[in-house]
């Protein structure tokens, strides 16, 4: 049977002994990540924790909803075996009045497909880079670059915080991302890595999370230098060298450009859906609509 379990009841040793062991297992469903980036979560939880939903919540005009957290892919079912997604969709409570949620999987409420690209780390992976991604990385490494992985969240974010609103951040979502970053550095679940140039100037870095046989790339930025001279395409090769047969996974983008960048490196293109039930009533059902 699937319950309803509010967060304060639930039991997060069995919750993260399930993600754990989950035919699916992805960073973003372990609790202690949902309890950062979710302003608040609830949960389905089949049986005895044998598969687990996570429900990230906010209230707006009174009205309860369930909504996507930045900073997180996709959730959905977490389970050792293959179960329906709708089974657990049909035990979202009524108070629920909208949902939009990208999931890993579903056959019922997709609105859009979103793309991801994932990479194995074999020895000849960067047989696979294309040719643009090649000389982007020699022109790097012909500007005398460094790689360091000890920089602090707020000199990471000095290369993106200036131009928040093109991104679609807010100073909270920011704020968000500064407390994920120290979370998965504390936790040895992710690493801040930068690019420096000859002067030691700060021309690009990228966060990554590590989880068992994962690496994701969660975000990645250069300033104009660091673009003019490759350094992200450099940056990328070799953190992957750190990673020998791991899965690295872009996370993806729906943005051609980013969407190109990633496939430089010889990613796989995989899809996941987006879902939207909408049970507002009618004269708000048109806002999200």
């Amino acid at each position: 049977m699937i319950h309803y379990i509010e967060h304060k009841d639930i039991d997060f040793k069995k919750w993260n002994g399930c993600v754990a062991n989950s035919i699916n297992r992805l960073i973003y469903g372990f609790s202690w990540y949902l309890d950062v980036v979710c302003d608040d979560w609830d949960a389905l939880v089949y049986n005895d924790y044998e598969a687990v939903f996570p429900l990230p919540k906010r209230k707006k005009w009174g009205v309860e909803y369930v909504y996507h957290p930045f900073f997180c892919q996709k959730l959905g079912v977490f389970s050792k075996t293959t179960l329906e997604i709708e089974s657990f969709l049909n035990c979202i409570p009524k108070k629920f009045k909208y949902l939009e949620l990208n999931v890993g999987s579903s056959d019922s409420f997709v609105v859009h497909e979103n793309s991801n690209y994932e990479l194995v780390l074999l020895k000849t992976v960067e047989s696979q880079f294309s040719k643009n991604t090649v000389r982007n990385i020699s022109k790097a490494k012909a500007s005398n670059l460094s790689l360091v992985s000890n920089i602090s969240p707020e000199q990471h974010i000095s290369l993106f915080n200036t131009n928040l609103s093109k991104l679609g951040i807010s100073q909270k979502d920011l704020d968000v991302y500064i407390r994920l970053c120290y979370i998965l550095i504390s936790n040895n679940t992710g690493k801040i890595y930068a690019v420096f140039d000859e002067y030691n100037n700060l021309v690009a870095s990228s966060l990554i999370a590590i989880d068992g046989q994962r690496i994701y790339y969660l975000n990645g930025a250069a300033n104009q230098q660091g673009r003019n001279i490759g350094a992200s395409h450099w940056m990328v090769s070799e953190i992957m060298k750190n990673y020998p047969r791991k899965i690295f996974d872009f996370e993806g983008s729906n943005i051609e450009g980013v969407a190109r960048f990633y496939a430089g490196f010889g990613a796989k293109k995989t899809s996941y859906p987006t879902i939207k039930i909408n049970r507002l009533p009618f004269y708000l059902k048109w806002i999200k609509s």
